[in-house]
């Protein structure tokens, strides 16, 4: 089975759910690429969509919101087989369609919706014959999914099937599979050995911050408050990502505290989510999927919104994560979480009964019995 990935670099999470699913199908030696579905546009058009999609993510999440929330509210007009969008992804399924086809691909997964769009288009006007599948990386429908129609769609949980429903999206071709992460999130260590590991004292209650890998959202301050609220011993591991500027600027304001850690891009972030016993986060698709399999109760802030705020909505309803309206307010529910082993436990309890899934398990099983059941059909 040969199968092709196709992401964006519209932020990092598409492009890690796309290296989880390859991961998979390396350690069962089947072959597998990812590429870059904005490309087959032109290079242009994928550093100009991927670089302005970065910067008003980053700078003006306000900005970012309100876009998304008017495409929510109206995914016809804005993603729909007749739109301007949708007439724009397709330019470059010519390309695609003979990219694959050169390949020898039997089998496309696509983690981005504008992939899917293109896939779409491309299989419309052009006969191709291989087994097509959408994941979704966030806990929601993307707008413009349902303009899509392609063989199996991967949804992170089962109620959110009636959501995807439609004439595109039958309920058999509806897989529930969870977020695509990383095999390593997948196991686990003892919360003491790996506080030990990392120099940490057993004692302390060990707090992680981080707002993605762009290191977006207000850490300097939520830091200040954390430092002012919380009173038990504890011990905070700030993770700056790629934000280098960030990271200057909290060193200079924290570095001489003791209690305190700032770190860069981190590799080892499943260790680092072994040790704690809360983890501050904006709850984007791959964080809450990670911290899920880790069974790491949350603390969310609410920076982005947009396809974030479903993520936000659906762990809070089960109990697994606390949120504030802002760093002070976040920063006393902290503190009083951290105060009290009761409310900690029920967290915990909570996230642990979730329902964990290997994604990229399921995805692969799936699409490699697609592939046989038309490789046997053609014999």
């Amino acid at each position: 089975m040969k199968t092709l990935i196709l992401s964006c670099n519209t932020g990092q999470g598409h492009n890690s759910c796309a290296a989880a699913i390859k991961e998979y199908y390396d350690r069962n030696n089947e072959y597998c690429d990812i590429e870059d579905a904005l490309r087959f546009i032109s290079p242009s058009a994928s550093d100009f969509i991927s670089g302005w999609h970065v910067r008003i993510y980053r700078h003006l999440p306000s900005v970012f919101k309100f876009s998304y929330n008017v495409i929510e509210k109206f995914p016809n007009v804005t993603f729909g087989d007749k739109s301007a969008s949708y007439r724009f992804f397709a330019l470059g399924a010519k390309k695609l369609v003979e990219f694959i086809r050169d390949g020898g691909y039997d089998a496309v997964i696509c983690t981005h919706v504008f992939a899917a769009m293109m896939l779409t288009a491309g299989a419309k006007k052009y006969f191709l014959d291989v087994k097509t599948a959408l994941v979704h990386t966030d806990y929601t429908l993307t707008p413009g999914t349902k303009a899509s129609n392609l063989d199996i769609y991967f949804l992170p949980v089962s109620e959110l099937a009636e959501q995807f429903r439609c004439k595109n999206i039958p309920e058999n071709k509806m897989i529930t599979s969870g977020i695509p992460i990383r095999q390593m999130f997948y196991d686990k260590i003892d919360i003491n050995d790996a506080k030990e590991k990392l120099g940490i004292d057993k004692d302390a209650r060990h707090v992680v911050l981080m707002c993605g890998s762009m290191g977006c959202g207000p850490i300097p301050k939520m830091i200040e408050e954390l430092v002012a609220e919380i009173k038990v011993k504890w011990h905070l591991t700030v993770i700056c990502g790629t934000n280098q500027k960030l990271f200057d600027k909290v060193t200079k304001q924290f570095g001489d505290n003791k209690n305190i850690s700032i770190l860069g891009f981190v590799k080892d972030i499943p260790l680092l989510m072994d040790s704690a016993d809360l983890y501050i986060t904006k709850p984007g698709g791959l964080s809450v999927s990670e911290s899920n399999a880790k069974s790491l109760p949350m603390a969310f802030i609410n920076v982005v919104a947009a396809c974030e705020d479903d993520n936000r909505l659906l762990f809070l309803k089960h109990g697994c994560a606390i949120e504030g309206e802002d760093p002070k307010q976040l920063a006393k529910h902290c503190a009083r979480v951290l105060g009290d082993d009761e409310l900690l436990a029920e967290l915990k309890r909570n996230i642990t009964e979730m329902e964990k899934l290997n994604t990229s398990e399921i995805i692969f099983e799936t699409m490699k019995g697609l592939v046989e059941e038309d490789e046997l059909a053609s014999v």
